[in-house]
C-alpha cells in the first residue's frame, strides 16, 4: 500500500508541475506584476521566491500558534532581545549583548529572586523609523504578563516568574523575577517580541479589551516590527510581499525582496518546486522519490537535519471517544505496543530516521543521563493484546476488540497533513482488533484552533526538541473551550505532578541540574503516555542553487524558525 501511495502522490505532483510550466505566462502567475517586483532600489531587485504551506493567522507572534513553516514569517518581521543561532545558542539582537552570570548582568539573589539586565542597541528602530527604547521593552513586559491580554501561552516566556521591568535609562532594561528562569538569557522572538509603545501603550492603559482587538495584530497596514523585512503586501490565501528594511540595525539585508506564495498542501508546493519557479520551500514534507526528481532536474538540493519528533496525542477532554482512553493508561500502553513505528519511519522518512522513544535522541549528550527514566514500548502485538485483556477488552472470534457490554473499541486517527503514517497507524491497530479509522485533516482546518483541539481519539502532530516540547505538556497550555482553545496542549492532558516538574525544569539554571528535572518529566510522560512519540522528524528544506546563508538548526533548544539570520541570505 505505501508504494502505491507514493506513486500516486508523485504522479500528481508531476502532473501539476507540468501544468504550471505550461501556464507560466505572466498573466497566470500568482506573483506580483513585474513592475511591482522591480520597485525596490535601482535596477532589478534581488528577489527570493518562496512557497509556503500554510498561512499566518496574525502578524504578531504574541497571538500566533506557529504551526509549521509559518514561524519563519515572524522572524523576518520582528526580532526579540536575542535570537537562537544554528547551534541553538543565544546571540544578540535588539540587545547589544547576551546577559551572563559572570559579568553581573544576570544575578541570582539569596532570597530566590533573580534580575537580568539588557543593554539595547542604540541604532535599532521600528519600521516607521521610531527608535527602539527601554520604554518599549518595559511596556511590552508589563503587557505580556497581564492576564487580561491575549497572548498565545507557548509564547509567554516572561510569565515564568517576571515581576516587573524598569528602564534604568533609554537603552537599559532591568527585569526583576520572583523566581529563577533558566532561559532568561535566551528569550528569542518566540518567547518575547517587544511591541511599539508609541502605537499601543495608550490603548493598553485605557482598555485591555480594545488593546486585544487592535488592527496591529493582523493588519499589514497597521503592523510594524523591528525585523530585517517589512510586509508591504498581503493577498490573503495567495501571497505575501516583504521588502528589505534599509534601516535594519544589523545592516542592509542582502536580499531586496521576498515573495511568499501561500499554498495549502504538499502536492501543490512540490509541484511549484518542480516547475522551477521558487527558490525555497517552507513547511513542505518530502519523500525520497520527490527529492530525487528535484535533484535529477538540477533545480537545487535539500538541507536536512533532525529538529523534532512526530507523535500521537491522546484526547483527554470530554469529547474523547472512547472515553476510557483518557482514564486507563493500560489502553494507551497497549496502543503504543501495537504501533509499528519502524514501518512509519520507512514510509515517512524513507528509513532515514529512527524510532523515537522520547524527544531525546540516542546521540544527544543528555541521553546517557536520562535513558533509564524512559519507558519504552517496542512493537509487540502480543503485549498489546495482553494489556487490552487486562483492561477488560476481549478480541472475539469475529476479530474486533469489544468491552464487556459488547461495544467495539474504536479510535479515529486524525492524520497529519501530508503524511502517510496515519494509514500505517490504522493498519497496526486494526491488526490487534481496534476498530481504527483514518480522519484526514483538511488543509483549510489546519490552523483552526478549535478544530485542532477537538479530535476524538488521537491526533498526529510534530513538536520540536528540548524545552519547547516540555513546555507544550504543561496544563497552562491545555486547549480548552474555557480558554478559547489558546495553547498547544491539544489533548488537554493535565497532571499537577508533571506541572511541578516542568516548573522546576524552567527554574533550574545549571544545565547539569536541569537534566535531573528532565529525567522526572520523561518518567511521567513515558509512563502515563499523554503522547506516543513515533519517529524523529527529518527536516528537508528545498533550496535552489545559488541561494546561500540558510543554516539548518541543530542543538537542544531548537525552535523551528530557520529565518533567524534571513538578513544574511543571498541569491546569486
Amino acid at each position: 500500500m505505501p508504494q502505491k501511495i507514493v506513486a500516486r502522490t508523485l504522479a500528481a505532483v508531476t502532473l501539476i508541475a507540468t501544468a504550471l510550466l505550461a501556464c507560466s505566462a505572466p498573466a497566470a502567475s500568482p506573483r506580483a506584476p513585474a513592475a511591482q517586483q522591480a520597485s525596490v532600489g535601482s535596477g532589478s531587485p534581488k528577489t527570493l521566491n518562496v512557497v509556503l504551506v500554510g498561512e499566518p493567522r496574525v502578524l504578531s507572534i504574541w497571538q500566533e500558534s506557529t504551526t509549521g513553516g509559518v514561524i519563519n514569517i515572524h522572524e523576518m518581521l520582528s526580532n526579540g532581545l536575542v535570537a537562537l543561532d544554528d547551534k541553538s545558542e543565544p546571540v544578540p539582537r535588539l540587545a547589544a549583548s547576551v546577559p551572563h552570570v559572570d559579568d553581573g548582568s544576570w544575578k541570582l539573589n539569596p532570597d530566590g529572586t533573580m534580575e537580568i539586565t539588557f543593554h539595547l542597541r542604540r541604532n535599532a528602530v521600528w519600521h516607521d523609523g521610531t527608535p527602539v527604547t527601554a520604554a518599549d521593552v518595559v511596556f511590552s513586559a508589563e503587557a505580556q504578563i497581564d492576564p487580561a491580554v491575549d497572548v498565545y501561552p507557548v509564547h509567554q516566556g516572561l510569565a515564568k516568574g517576571l515581576d516587573h521591568a524598569v528602564a534604568a535609562d533609554d537603552h537599559t532594561v532591568v527585569m526583576y523575577w520572583s523566581k529563577p528562569y533558566a532561559f532568561a538569557d535566551a528569550m528569542s522572538v518566540w518567547d518575547f517580541a517587544p511591541l511599539p509603545a508609541h502605537l499601543m501603550q495608550a490603548v493598553y492603559e485605557r482598555d485591555r479589551a480594545e488593546f486585544n482587538r487592535l488592527p496591529y495584530w493582523a493588519d499589514e497596514s497597521a503592523f510594524i516590527g523591528t525585523g530585517p523585512f517589512r510586509l508591504t503586501r498581503w493577498e490573503r490565501g495567495a501571497q505575501m510581499q516583504f521588502d528589505a528594511f534599509d534601516r535594519y540595525y544589523l545592516g542592509q539585508p542582502k536580499l531586496d525582496r521576498i515573495l511568499v506564495d501561500i499554498v495549502q498542501d504538499n502536492t501543490t508546493a512540490q509541484a511549484r518546486v518542480l516547475a522551477g519557479d521558487v527558490d525555497a520551500a517552507w513547511g513542505v514534507d518530502w519523500d525520497r522519490e520527490s527529492m530525487d526528481l528535484v535533484r535529477s532536474r538540477g533545480i537545487g538540493d535539500f538541507q536536512m537535519g533532525t529538529e523534532g519528533t512526530n507523535h500521537l496525542a491522546f484526547q483527554f477532554k470530554d469529547v474523547a471517544v472512547p472515553a476510557e482512553l483518557a482514564h486507563d493508561v493500560r489502553l494507551r500502553r497497549a496502543l503504543a505496543h501495537a504501533l509499528d513505528r519502524q514501518a512509519i519511519n520507512q514510509v515517512d522518512e524513507d528509513g532515514e530516521s529512527a524510532v523515537a522513544n522520547s524527544w531525546v535522541p540516542t546521540n544527544d549528550p543528555r541521553y546517557p543521563d536520562v535513558e533509564s527514566a524512559i519507558r519504552t514500548y517496542p512493537f509487540d502485538p502480543r503485549a498489546a493484546l495482553a494489556l487490552f485483556e487486562e483492561a477488560g477488552l476481549i478480541k472475539g472470534p469475529d476479530g474486533p476488540l469489544r468491552n464487556r457490554d459488547g461495544e467495539l473499541f474504536t479510535c479515529a486517527v486524525r492524520a497529519q497533513l501530508g503524511k502517510r503514517s496515519g494509514d500505517l497507524t490504522v493498519d497496526s491497530w486494526r491488526a490487534v482488533g481496534v476498530a481504527a479509522q483514518i480522519e484526514t485533516r483538511p488543509a483549510a482546518a489546519e490552523r483552526s484552533l478549535e478544530y485542532r483541539a477537538n479530535f476524538p481519539c488521537v491526533e498526529e502532530s510534530y513538536r520540536g526538541m528540548g524545552r519547547i516540547t516540555i513546555q507544550h505538556l504543561h496544563s497552562n497550555n491545555a486547549m480548552t473551550p474555557e480558554r478559547r482553545y489558546l495553547g498547544s496542549n491539544r489533548g488537554a492532558y493535565m497532571n499537577p505532578a508533571l506541572d511541578a516538574e516542568i516548573d522546576g525544569f524552567f527554574a533550574t539554571i545549571r544545565r547539569s541540574d536541569r537534566v535531573n528535572r528532565e529525567r522526572a518529566i520523561l518518567r511521567i510522560v513515558t509512563e502515563e503516555l499523554p503522547i506516543i512519540t513515533t519517529i524523529y522528524a527529518v527536516r528537508k528544506d528545498f533550496q535552489r542553487k545559488g541561494v546561500t546563508g540558510n543554516m539548518i538548526k541543530t542543538g537542544f533548544d531548537i525552535i523551528n524558525a530557520h529565518t533567524w539570520n534571513i538578513h544574511e541570505w543571498a541569491k546569486s
